[in-house]
């Protein structure tokens, strides 16, 4: 490798100590997007393994009636769900602020998104 080469002069010495610092630089990226990997490995894990839990029927009921048993959306009044404001899975609950009606067609456009 570049190293066995003796040095002879200051510029050896830069050249072999610019050498070893673009080593280390380049250690230090393939480290870095690794580690970056593996802890993004770690959420999917903890997504796939959180249980998701069913919301208790007293707050489906207050939820259904406080929406008036219409999607909140366009009104409509059949193919009605329960939606997650957070999805689940990024982290909502099934608490009532974060519940709300929708119709299967509102529901489905608005896909794993979130309003802010």
């Amino acid at each position: 490798m570049w190293a066995s080469r003796r040095c002879t002069s200051k510029d050896d010495y830069h050249y072999i100590k610019l050498k070893v610092e673009e080593f280390i630089l380049e250690r230090n990226e393939e480290y870095l997007k690794l580690k970056n990997k593996v802890e993004r490995l770690n959420q999917l894990v903890i997504l796939k393994t959180t249980k998701r839990t069913q919301i208790p029927n007293d707050v489906l009921a207050f939820v259904l009636k406080r929406d008036r048993e219409q999607c909140v959306e366009c009104g409509a009044l059949s193919d009605l769900q329960f939606d997650h404001l957070l999805p689940v899975s990024r982290g909502g609950n099934n608490e009532p602020d974060n519940l709300r009606i929708l119709c299967k067609s509102c529901n489905l456009s608005r896909g794993n998104l979130t309003k802010i």
